[in-house]
């Protein structure tokens, strides 16, 4: 990852958790378009899209 990205990521905690946070660790994930996804992973995404529309209000 470049160091680029792990300052936008460490500016973006700081200002949004107003000094009070810390980063433990940032973990690549491949994307979709560059490999097949683990099947575990894969299940976790479809599983929170599941709870993120059974959550919505159908009007």
């Amino acid at each position: 990852m470049p160091p680029q990205i792990l300052a936008v990521i460490a500016a973006a905690v700081d200002t949004v958790l107003q000094g009070r946070g810390r980063i433990l660790s940032i973990h690549e994930h491949p994307h979709p378009e560059h490999g097949s996804l683990d099947p575990k992973l894969q299940a976790w995404s479809v599983e929170g899209r599941r709870q993120i529309f059974s959550s919505h209000q159908v009007r």
